[in-house]
């Protein structure tokens, strides 16, 4: 009896440790259950989140080469608008060119037959000698003739003042070209460290899921498309400003056109009287 006593107390031992060690194993089980769950839904919210961040990332490609082939069109209107410049360049130099030359002419002719000119408005015909009548109309139409040549004289002062407003806008056009250079620079580099932004992260381990769910933040493509909107509408008021510039400068060039034409006729009216 004693043998039996003491192999029924030796399982009855096994027996509860048994079933302690089946109690460790069921609470280590539910917590490896529990932890399953949570990996799983850590998996589904990265996958979500992979895929939005993959879905932003084809978007921002998408507008990347929307933004290249902007570029390529304004480095284009750029490259019209400084061959524009140097034209003008060019045209300003040729006419201040001519105007020097006419005014060298018009000096010569003057110094050349100053007394000449003054003793035969002055004399007239010989018939008209004595005669008072005759010499209130020489009068009359000297008068008429300085008048006259006061008006050319305004007129070639005002060509004067539109080559220095020429040159002044030019020296703005090209201020403004420098300074639409230097936005170009800047928005390119805006873009690229938005699309570093939206570039999707690398898994490492399943032990580090849960950390980045709760405190990464996401670049949606709603926040790239407002950014590029105000930067569009900055674009969109410097082209303005431009194309009124360049209106103003077409508008002014023909002026100078028309007012040199009124230069020449002031120089031929000049060569005519002398």
């Amino acid at each position: 009896m004693d043998t039996y006593e003491e192999n029924l107390l030796r399982l009855n031992q096994k027996i509860r440790d048994l079933m302690s060690q089946i109690d460790s194993m069921e609470t280590k089980n539910q917590k490896l259950q529990q932890e399953n769950r949570v990996l799983v839904e850590d998996v589904a919210n990265f996958r979500v989140q992979y895929a939005i961040a993959e879905e932003g990332r084809l978007q921002c490609k998408s507008v990347l080469e929307k933004e290249m082939v902007r570029n390529r069109e304004q480095y284009e209107s750029q490259q019209l608008l400084k061959k524009r410049y140097n034209d003008l360049i060019k045209e300003y130099v040729a006419q201040n060119q001519k105007l020097r030359v006419y005014e060298a002419k018009d000096n010569c002719k003057q110094e050349q037959q100053p007394r000449k000119k003054v003793s035969v408005e002055i004399i007239g015909k010989p018939s008209e000698i004595g005669n008072p009548n005759a010499l209130e109309e020489n009068v009359a139409a000297l008068e008429s003739r300085c008048a006259s040549l006061k008006k050319e004289l305004h007129k070639a002062y005002a060509v004067i003042e539109d080559l220095e407003f020429e040159l002044e806008s030019i020296d703005h056009l090209e201020d403004t070209n420098q300074r639409l250079e230097k936005q170009i620079r800047q928005l390119k580099v805006e873009l690229m460290q938005r699309c570093r932004c939206v570039s999707p992260p690398t898994p490492t381990s399943a032990n580090s899921l849960s950390s980045p769910l709760h405190s990464g933040s996401i670049y949606t493509f709603e926040s790239i498309e407002t950014a590029r909107h105000s930067s569009d509408q900055d674009e969109s008021k410097e082209y303005e400003m431009v194309s009124t510039e360049k209106t103003n400068e077409v508008n002014n060039q023909t002026k100078f056109t028309l007012e040199g034409e009124d230069l020449g006729a002031f120089y031929s009216n000049t060569a005519a009287f002398s």
